[in-house]
């Protein structure tokens, strides 16, 4: 747990969007066990269930900057994330 939380302060000070202090530029959207905000280039995700689930990421994905679990894979425009794990994705583009 520590280990993550040292990658996670690591990146927020690499990655500005992260660690910009205004919230309305923010964009969220949730289903029924998962969550996904995006911050200007970066996407959070979580995913709530058990079992791996394939979330939309509104974009395209360029790389993951961290994970909680292993085995997350990026297709295009989505995110087949493991269960009960999160990522931070960074995107190219967006499609809204």
């Amino acid at each position: 747990m520590l280990d993550l939380h040292r990658r996670l302060i690591a990146l927020r000070e690499s990655q500005p969007d992260l660690a910009a202090p205004v919230l309305r530029r923010s964009d969220v959207w949730h289903g029924g066990s998962f969550l996904a905000i995006r911050r200007g280039t970066c996407v959070v995700v979580a995913n709530l269930r058990r079992t791996t689930q394939r979330i939309n990421l509104h974009g395209t994905a360029r790389t993951v900057l961290a994970a909680t679990e292993p085995g997350l894979v990026l297709v295009h425009d989505a995110a087949d994330l493991p269960g009960e794990s999160a990522a931070v994705i960074a995107c190219c583009r967006f499609d809204r």
